[in-house]
Order: C-alpha cells, then sequence, then structure tokens
C-alpha cells in the first residue's frame, strides 16, 4: 500500500485515509469499500498530509457522487518502482462530458453541499509533487480518479 516513510517506520497512507471514510457521515448503508494493495508497500517522497488531503477530496466526492450507496474501490497499482499509481472509482452517477472537461476549474461544484474546491486543489497538490490526475468518467457509470506520482527511487 501506499506509505510515507516517517523515520524507520512505514505508514499506511492510503489506507488510514479509508478508515476515516468509513466513519464518514456521508456513508450510507450499503456501501462498499473495497482494497486493492500490492503486498509490498509502494513509497513516493511526498507531503502525507498533502495526500491524505488528495485521498479524501476524492473519496468525498465519490460518496456523494453515490446517494443511495454503492462500490468505492481503492487500488494500488505495482509499476515496478517508476511510478506509483493510485485507482480511486466509485459506482456512482458519473459525469457528462461537459462536465468532466470543468471538474478542475475552481468553484464547478458538482453536488448541492460542495464547494467546487477539492478537485482543484488535489490536482495542484499532485503536480506539486511531480504527479498528475487522471479522471475517467461515463454518465450513469460512475468515476474513476488516478493519483500518478513518481516512486521514490529505491523503494
Amino acid at each position: 500500500m501506499l506509505a510515507y516513510t516517517a523515520g524507520d517506520t512505514d505508514v499506511p497512507l492510503l489506507e488510514e485515509t479509508l478508515l476515516l471514510i468509513e466513519h464518514h457521515p456521508g456513508l450510507v448503508p450499503g456501501t462498499v469499500i473495497e482494497r486493492k494493495f500490492p503486498k509490498r508497500p509502494a513509497v513516493a517522497r511526498a507531503d502525507a498530509d498533502k495526500l491524505r488531503q488528495v485521498f479524501w477530496n476524492i473519496c468525498d466526492n465519490a460518496l456523494k457522487a453515490m446517494p443511495a450507496g454503492g462500490k468505492l474501490s481503492a487500488e494500488i497499482m505495482d509499476t515496478e518502482d517508476v511510478e506509483i499509481r493510485i485507482q480511486l472509482a466509485d459506482s456512482g452517477m458519473g459525469l457528462s462530458a461537459a462536465r468532466r472537461e470543468k471538474i478542475f476549474e475552481p468553484f464547478q461544484a458538482g453536488f448541492t453541499n460542495g464547494t467546487g474546491l477539492g478537485l482543484p486543489i488535489a490536482r495542484q497538490i499532485a503536480a506539486a509533487h511531480g504527479g498528475e490526475l487522471v479522471v475517467a468518467s461515463r454518465q450513469g457509470r460512475g468515476t474513476t480518479v488516478q493519483l500518478r506520482l513518481p516512486a521514490r527511487s529505491g523503494a
């Protein structure tokens, strides 16, 4: 799982965030959180608090996109130490093509209780770490957000 290094200890960062999401007030009964993590840790040189914010913003949007429940899938893909790919996918309402084009623009809230700042902030954090956010979505079929970060050399 994605970890950050604190001294000699690797902390399972994505798992920590998912545990918080499981206690989120917006989590409705019937929502399943699926984890697919590699056996060995994926380690990135990154600000752990900033990555927590990225994960939280994406997962919070996923919960809002599934008001009747659904599946949130979190996967860390093994890319052989070149880059780390963290994929968060929901089975929610998805996005139209027009809406998808604007999701990284500030104040383009897609939910009544949103500010429209979550994904723009997440994108800025990814870029500041030399990474990117890639979004795939189809209306009525859910959304997948992939965070790609450079792996820490020698991880």
